[in-house]
């Protein structure tokens, strides 16, 4: 054999270890990246680190504010066609909630001295400017649609001709009924992170089932039943039976805009 062949011989032997030296170190940088990736398939990690957590109180301004817009509402029984977007159902995700809960849910935050009675008492009219705003500082920026919706008490309808949301005939607001469901609040907390800044409110709830002695519930289905009693005061019931009541969780993520976006309730107990 000439030495010509001797050296092309030998310089494909060199460039076949190169090549098998390349693709195994390749192979083996991949491997580790996707072992990272499945041990760490979201930033969570990250997320932990740099986390804090704040304990707020019910007075805490933020607390007060966001409470006013969403939690208070539900303490009117009259309420109640409503009340399973946010107890039957264990999640509520809120950018696939009903547009119409959601625009009841802003109807419900407005100070009720902005509504305007007109035609004799007959009719009850918000303006869709008044909507909007309470819409958009739930919700966000640009997330605000018309559509008819109900209210505590009262449908009202989108009226193409007035530009603005109004009652049918009013026929008056009824009376008491008796039992329902009940919430006070527990605990909040702000998280932040690089990521993102939320807020946390942790509410207490119970159902209260009327008959001759009234049964209270953790639950919304009324499942577990808690206690039988012909009376018993909000005060009494949170200070003895606090640790079996029903605890839900209502968060608040910030958005670009400073706006504190309301995105989830969750069953947490």
């Amino acid at each position: 054999m000439d030495a010509g062949k001797v050296l092309n011989n030998l310089l494909i032997i060199i460039v076949l270890i190169s090549s098998i030296t390349i693709a195994f170190t390749v192979g083996y940088i991949m491997s580790v990246d996707n072992n990272q990736v499945e041990k760490n398939p979201d930033i969570g990690v990250v997320e932990k680190q740099d986390e804090t957590t704040i304990d707020l109180n019910e007075n805490s301004t933020l607390v007060k504010a966001l409470s006013e817009k969403v939690l208070d509402i539900y303490t009117n029984n009259e309420f109640s066609h409503y009340m399973d977007y946010f107890y039957k159902q264990d999640t509520l995700e809120l950018d696939s909630a009903d547009s119409k809960f959601k625009l009841s849910l802003a109807s419900e935050s407005l100070d009720s001295s902005i509504f305007d009675v007109t035609d004799e008492g007959r009719y009850m009219v918000i303006s869709e400017e008044e909507i909007k705003e309470s819409y958009e500082s739930l919700f966000g920026l640009n997330t605000y649609q018309r559509g008819d919706f109900y209210n505590a008490v009262f449908t009202f309808i989108w009226s193409e001709q007035n530009q603005d949301y109004r009652t049918l005939v009013l026929n008056g607001l009824g009376g008491a009924t008796c039992g329902g469901v009940q919430t006070d609040f527990a605990y909040a907390k702000q998280i932040k992170s690089s990521l993102e800044n939320k807020i946390e409110i942790y509410e207490y709830f119970y159902v209260a089932d009327c008959g001759e002695n009234i049964q209270y519930y953790s639950d919304y289905n009324k499942t577990n039943l808690i206690m039988t009693s012909s009376s018993i005061s909000k005060e009494e019931m949170l200070e003895k039976y606090s640790n079996q009541l029903g605890i839900y969780k209502y968060t608040f993520v910030e958005d670009i805009n400073g706006i504190y976006v309301f995105t989830r309730v969750e069953k947490v107990k």
